[in-house]
């Protein structure tokens, strides 16, 4: 019996390790001289658990580019589990689409990550309803992460856009210079599952209806410890929900964004909207926010200097509640995009004004300024702990 115990142990530990260890890391080179010409030959061949690891260089639609009608990449329904992750990071490993179509689609249930590239140049397919310039995704729960979306341009969702059940997760990524009518960054549409949104940063994004950077049409939403900056839409500046789940904003900063209506929020047609631990402060052509109805919750928030308007309109009552407040938020160099907090700003632990235990208000710590010092003997500073 114990020899038979042995041999049972043994042979699973042979087959745990054959299991783990069949997954193939596919390393692919601009210049076609890797395990595989392209990243698209390397993302049909890859099983489930393979990586494809991609070296330093700039793939474009010329040297990568299939004719797929989708993008320059896809990933089909049937397409393995898989991690595509870059050997040099971002700024040393871009997909160009060159202005032809998508760089990226996606579409089936099965994991994927995407980790360090740089998306630019992509346009939305007619043939893709013209949604999602960089990445598009449907009924998945893709995971993007320190990537760089740059110049992508589409009618909805300029850079990214996800529709269908799903709980994908953006994080770690920059999004600058990208357009759409609506969602001049990103569109989410009909999910119940939670999309989850982590320390991004969005600037000068635009769009031409709604939502500057992100348009957000029935999904359940959680952006935290992200920027926005200096992006436009004509119906919320930064962010439109429209008909949503129950929603939520937290440590977030939006500084800039400017609109005709919610200069940083606006929540259109009904939605639920929890904000908490933020910064939207100097916005232009709107107030600062805008809803036409929902259950809005705001607290810990600092709300201020904006055009239009701070704490007016459906949340005028919430200011001097729940931690709420309008001060200068005293960023170290908000004309430099430094959005870190001055040691004496209002938005710093213990610097409530209303001495309200908040914690850190916004998306980023104390960058700048020094602990007020005070000139003491000897005797005064033993004075000071013997009190």
């Amino acid at each position: 019996m114990k020899r038979w115990g042995l041999a049972f142990v043994t042979f699973l530990g042979i087959l745990f390790t054959h299991t783990f260890s069949s997954a193939t890391t596919w390393y692919i080179k601009v210049d076609g001289t890797g395990d595989l010409p392209t990243i698209q030959a390397a993302i049909q061949a890859a099983n489930t658990g393979d990586t494809i690891l991609v070296g330093p260089g700039t793939y474009t639609w010329s040297n990568q580019g299939t004719g797929n009608e989708f993008g320059m990449l896809s990933l089909p329904r049937g397409t393995k589990e898989q991690v595509i992750v870059s050997e040099r990071g971002p700024e040393m490993t871009i997909l160009d689409a060159q202005f032809q179509s998508r760089i990226m689609f996606f579409q089936g249930g099965i994991p994927l990550t995407i980790d360090g590239f740089t998306f630019r140049n992509g346009v939305a397919p007619i043939n893709g309803s013209f949604t999602g310039g960089a990445f598009a995704a449907h009924l998945s729960s893709p995971i993007m992460r320190n990537c760089i979306f740059r110049n992508n341009s589409a009618q909805s969702g300029g850079a990214y856009w996800y529709g269908g059940q799903g709980s994908p997760l953006i994080e770690d990524c920059l999004f600058e210079n990208n357009s759409a009518d609506v969602g001049g960054a990103v569109r989410l549409i009909n999910s119940s599952l939670l999309v989850t949104i982590t320390n991004c940063v969005f600037r000068n994004n635009i769009s031409t209806l709604s939502g500057g950077v992100i348009y957000n049409y029935n999904v359940l939403m959680h952006v935290e410890y992200s920027i926005f900056y200096r992006n436009n839409g004509s119906n919320g500046g930064a962010i439109n929900m429209t008909a949503t789940y129950p929603s939520t904003v937290d440590h977030c900063t939006f500084y800039g964004n400017t609109a005709l209506s919610g200069s940083s929020i606006y929540v259109e047609g009904g939605g639920d909207l929890t904000v908490t631990n933020s910064i939207l402060a100097g916005g232009g052509g709107a107030a600062a926010f805008k809803s036409q109805f929902g259950i809005l919750v705001f607290s810990c928030t600092n709300i201020f200097g904006n055009q239009g308007g701070d704490w007016s309109g459906a949340i005028a009552g919430q200011n001097g509640t729940d931690g709420n407040f309008s001060a200068n938020p005293l960023f170290c160099d908000q004309g430099g995009a430094d959005f870190t907090l001055d040691v004496s700003s209002p938005c710093a632990p213990e610097n409530h004004p209303n001495g309200d235990a908040c914690g850190l208000i916004g998306a980023l710590p104390i960058g700048c300024g020094s602990v007020p010092t005070i000139s003491k003997t000897w005797g005064g500073v033993k004075d000071l702990f013997s009190e």
